[in-house]
């Protein structure tokens, strides 16, 4: 994290200088090399990102970011020096001068995004298996938090669409009122999830966090084959839909720092905008920097990927997670996400010590 007394120091001189950035934090394996902007333009070139290094290489990696590694975690970044970087921290371009909370944030809310169309099933019994350790470590790291939300939703509207469009009932099938994109998850293949302690329709810290997850990320893979990750994400954060009365009431709090977890095995078919993504998740949260977006995808030049379901590159996924100074890509296809969500976890600790109240 950025210390405060280096970062008064920068706001009073008004230099654009860094404050310096931090070494290796111990267990930082895994982790990707995260530049945590302190400024970030609202209208970021989606083709570009935050800080210009955003997009796909000939590799089908973003020209800013390491290469997801085989077990599941981001190879990290070497220095000119030789040394690997942990979290850098960097001030540039338009200064902002809001200052980080004193006791960094209290409130977190958690959104996965899971993929529910053929060819997700082990994918999503890989997710669950490493949700208790990601979550135990999150919460070590968070100490000061005591205020979860873990909500699901995937990548059809649970509707009209499923496997070759064929309407299956599965996922919300006895709970209308959240059969749209972006819906809380409270029914799956393994039946009715709900009541949650809260009485609303997502996982909070009265729950048994274990038990609960087991059963909202089960969504099956009978979804449409034409994954919808960002309509999904605006559907999700959308002020309507977190109004009192309906299916996500209450799940999106401006004052909490937002994590997008996000598991999908091919590209997005959004109809919306990158840059529409993008707008969404930055209103729900007030600014980039109170948000964290950890994406594991597929990708084709990673020896654990095959193309037997006719998979693709998530390149679409990839530019979107780079536009946020909080992130980290994985890949997908792994056997197991210890590693990855292990390396995300310094980051969210940092973006968490250092979320800006709105």
């Amino acid at each position: 994290m950025l210390p405060r007394v280096c970062l008064s120091l920068c706001v009073s001189s008004m230099l654009l200088v860094a404050c310096g950035e931090e070494g290796e934090r111990p267990g930082d394996s895994g982790i990707t090399a995260v530049s945590a902007t302190m400024s970030q333009p609202t209208g970021v070139d989606p083709s570009t990102g935050p800080t210009g290094t955003g997009g796909d290489d000939s590799t089908g990696t973003g020209s800013g970011s390491s290469a997801p590694t085989s077990s599941g975690g981001v190879e990290p970044t070497a220095s000119a020096g030789g040394e690997t970087e942990g979290v850098k921290l960097d001030v540039g371009g338009a200064p902002d001068f809001a200052m980080p909370a004193e006791d960094g944030c209290k409130k977190v809310d958690v959104l996965y995004v899971i993929d529910n169309s053929p060819s997700m099933y082990d994918e999503q019994k890989t997710l669950i298996q490493n949700f208790g350790t990601f979550t135990q470590e999150m919460q070590a790291a968070l100490q000061n938090v005591e205020d979860y939300h873990i909500g699901v939703i995937t990548t059809d509207n649970y509707a009209t669409e499923g496997f070759f469009d064929d309407s299956t009932p599965v996922v919300n099938d006895s709970e209308p009122l959240c059969k749209f994109l972006g819906g809380m998850v409270v029914e799956s293949q393994a039946g009715l999830c709900t009541p949650f302690a809260s009485g609303l329709r997502y996982i909070t810290q009265q729950d048994d966090l274990a038990s609960k997850f087991a059963c909202v990320a089960d969504v099956g893979e009978d979804g449409d084959s034409d994954e919808r990750v960002g309509d999904a994400l605006i559907g999700a954060l959308s002020p309507a839909n977190n109004a009192p009365g309906a299916c996500n009431e209450g799940f999106s709090r401006p004052d909490a720092l937002l994590i997008v977890v996000i598991l999908t095995d091919e590209n997005d078919s959004s109809d919306a905008s990158v840059q529409e993504w993008y707008d969404a998740v930055v209103g729900a949260v007030g600014k980039p920097e109170n948000t964290v977006v950890l994406s594991l995808i597929w990708d084709e030049s990673e020896p654990t990927c095959s193309s037997e379901l006719s998979e693709t590159t998530g390149s679409t996924i990839r530019e979107f997670t780079e536009m946020f100074p909080n992130h980290a890509v994985g890949d997908i296809c792994a056997d197991s996400y210890a590693g990855f969500f292990a390396g995300a976890v310094p980051v969210i600790d940092s973006a968490c010590d250092n979320i800006i109240p709105n």
